[in-house]
């Protein structure tokens, strides 16, 4: 090639380039242009939220705040005219208009929520009034006697004033004890290497029992099983630091599980276990460990019960 040809192809080439780069330059002008004014819309979704979440007496019952909040959120919901339909009080079913929200949006919204009630009270929301939970009380604990099991009462056990131990036969013994009034407490094989051991965690949901504290315990080869200390009341540690809190809910909207996981991490928790349970009706079940750290657990239980109102506690404890 003569280098006069060299220089016209150059010459072609650096004009191409350059046109690419113009149209590039225009493209992504267009694109911040087009965010910006997403945002700005995003932000006066917001404003325009808060005006109709003016709740004029802020109660000192945190529930009772919550129940009037989820009120004016179905308000809310149908004056836009999302065409849903919910009764109050079904607390199972959550208004479609909810869904216009964006994950961000209801985030804040839920923290927002909070510090109202904060401001308006002049003390931190109270997690025990919010589980409708209770301090750890004196009773008996329910066990399949095993040497594994044995240490795992030894180290569960001091939980619980003046316990006493009853042995049970087998596992759903252990739940029937519970539920009958026989026990107090339980201790279950939670997990193990392979996972969640699925016999116990299905009595746990079908006796609708509470994680109140675990403990791991070094079984055969090396191998740890993690012991699970049980009742049927929601009992918490509010002296424990890095506790875990383990939930669940159906529904048929897979987002709903992008915008849980999305909510905790902006609260600073998080994510220790998670499970999906897919069913022929076409609904699944979701399952949700998140671990404390320094994070808002407060806003999380607040952003669920506005915005999931159907989901179940599986409990609130704390690891020996």
């Amino acid at each position: 090639m003569s280098e006069k040809s060299w220089m016209d192809y150059k010459m072609k080439n650096d004009n191409m380039q350059s046109v690419k780069a113009e149209k590039n330059a225009e493209i992504l002008s267009a694109q911040a242009s087009k965010l910006s004014s997403e945002f700005e819309k995003r932000l006066a979704h917001l404003s325009e939220l808060s005006s109709y979440l003016n709740i004029s007496d802020v109660t000192d019952d945190p529930n009772e705040y919550l129940t009037l909040v989820f009120k004016e959120l179905y308000s809310y919901g149908n004056k836009f005219n999302f065409h849903s339909e919910l009764l109050s009080e079904n607390k199972r079913t959550v208004s479609e208009g909810l869904n216009s929200l964006y994950d961000f949006d209801r985030a804040v919204l839920a923290e927002n929520v909070v510090k109202k009630w904060e401001e308006a009270n002049g003390e931190a929301m109270d997690i025990m009034l919010l589980l409708n939970g209770s301090e750890f009380s004196g009773g008996r604990i329910s066990y399949v006697k095993n040497r594994y099991s044995d240490k795992a009462f030894d180290i569960l056990s001091p939980c619980v004033d003046d316990s006493k131990f009853l042995y049970a036969q087998n596992f759903q013994s252990v739940c029937e004890d519970i539920t009958h009034g026989f026990s107090e407490y339980g201790i279950l094989p939670l997990s193990d290497m392979h996972g969640g051991i699925e016999t116990v965690n299905r009595l746990l949901s079908v006796y609708e029992l509470k994680i109140c504290a675990v403990c791991d315990i070094i079984t055969q080869d090396d191998n740890t099983t993690r012991f699970a200390l049980v009742s049927d009341r929601l009992c918490v540690n509010l002296e424990a630091e890095n506790r875990y809190f383990s939930f669940s809910f159906n529904s048929e909207e897979p987002y709903k599980m992008r915008s849980v996981l999305y909510a905790a991490e902006l609260y600073g928790l998080s994510l220790y276990g998670m499970k999906v349970t897919p069913s022929y009706s076409g609904s699944s079940n979701y399952k949700f460990t998140f671990r404390e750290n320094s994070g808002d657990l407060v806003a999380l239980f607040v952003y669920l019960k506005l915005f999931l109102p159907q989901f179940l506690i599986n409990g609130i404890y704390f690891e020996i």
